[in-house]
């Protein structure tokens, strides 16, 4: 049976399926129409709007680390560009799930060079009119993420201590961690020797 409410939902998930392919300005209507006393023919009308490409990925409040240092921590979201293959893999199209990924990456960056407390929040995102393909006459719409850091401090190794050991000694697990006292403190270390 047609029901209104359930064609609703589908418009949302075809706009959901639209946004994931990079395309959020695009559009989904439906429409029905009776035919004769056997029922209803619902149909959707999709207007796929223009791709939207990410030509800009900029970071506020970072001190210690450039732009592109923490825009090279990233794997999945690269900036529009023939020379870093961002074409490749579809780099450029940004989803809630490359970013969640992302904001892991950026947070790992920071953790492996000592800032424990940094803290990578949610971007603001900003759209602008553009051209894009080799003879510039495709209609692209041009995105730019600005990315808010909070560094905080950077943290040493003070001490370490094993406890609870009874198979194995202290002296055979302490080499594997590579972090003495006074070093800089890095999570992947950690990880790696776990």
């Amino acid at each position: 049976f047609y029901n209104p409410a359930k064609a609703r939902r589908v418009e949302g998930i075809i706009r959901e399926m639209l946004q994931e392919k990079g395309r959020p300005f695009g559009t989904v209507k439906h429409d029905a129409k009776n035919v004769g006393t056997a029922g209803v023919q619902v149909s959707f009308t999709n207007d796929d709007g223009p791709k939207s490409h990410l030509k800009e990925i900029a970071f506020s409040g970072n001190q210690v680390f450039s732009d592109g240092k923490l825009r090279g921590s990233m794997k999945k979201l690269k900036q529009s560009g023939f020379w870093n293959l961002s074409w490749i893999g579809d780099k450029t199209t940004y989803t809630e799930e490359k970013w969640s990924e992302e904001q892991e990456h950026v947070r790992d960056f920071y953790l492996d060079r000592g800032y424990v407390t940094a803290t990578v929040g949610q971007p603001t995102i900003s759209y602008s009119d553009g051209k894009s393909g080799f003879f510039k006459r495709k209609p692209v719409k041009w995105m730019k993420l600005d990315i808010p850091v909070t560094e905080g401090d950077q943290y040493r190794v003070g001490d370490i201590k094993f406890e609870g050991l009874t198979v194995f000694k202290e002296e055979g697990i302490r080499p594997m961690f590579r972090l003495e006292t006074g070093d800089v403190y890095s999570e992947a270390r950690i990880k790696k020797a776990y």
